[in-house]
């Protein structure tokens, strides 16, 4: 139902909480009893390739193109934020060493993820990316974004 709604939101328009509510008969904002519908039919636009944002206290937005790069670097810095808290709860095994080994390699596979990703999103790391994008105007490879990232250009 909400995702029908939505589907039909022109580009650059916005829909409140209300409206949203209304068609679910349920509060959807956040905190809400229905904000988990919410969630739910944005993710499934956004496989449509519909991208929505939220407005705080509005509703969401249609996204334009140009709204787009700041929505996605919100995204980008909650992941830098989860990775954070995951080194953190990482550092609540009081004995590595009696870790059966599967156990052992299983958190050090996930400190090394959010370690890579804390470490290669660094202000410095990320204008040496933006230099390497800008100098070929598309997404880099992961061997390119190393390599910018190694070389700082």
């Amino acid at each position: 139902m909400l995702e029908d709604f939505m589907r039909d939101v022109p580009v650059g328009e916005t829909r409140t909480y209300e409206q949203l509510s209304e068609v679910v008969a349920k509060d959807v904002r956040p905190g809400g009893p229905a904000y988990h519908n919410l969630k739910s039919a944005i993710n499934a636009l956004e496989r449509e390739e519909k991208t929505f944002g939220i407005i705080r206290k509005v509703g969401v937005m249609h996204l334009r193109d140009e709204d787009v790069p700041s929505a996605v670097e919100g995204e980008n810095i909650k992941a830098r934020k989860a990775c954070r808290r995951a080194l953190k709860k990482s550092r609540g095994v009081k004995d590595y060493e009696k870790l059966p080994i599967d156990k052992k390699v299983a958190l050090d596979t996930q400190r090394t993820i959010a370690a890579l990703v804390l470490d290669s999103t660094t202000s410095g790391k990320r204008q040496a990316i933006t230099g390497a994008v800008a100098a070929c105007h598309k997404q880099l490879s992961l061997t390119a974004t190393l390599d910018a990232i190694r070389n700082g250009s």
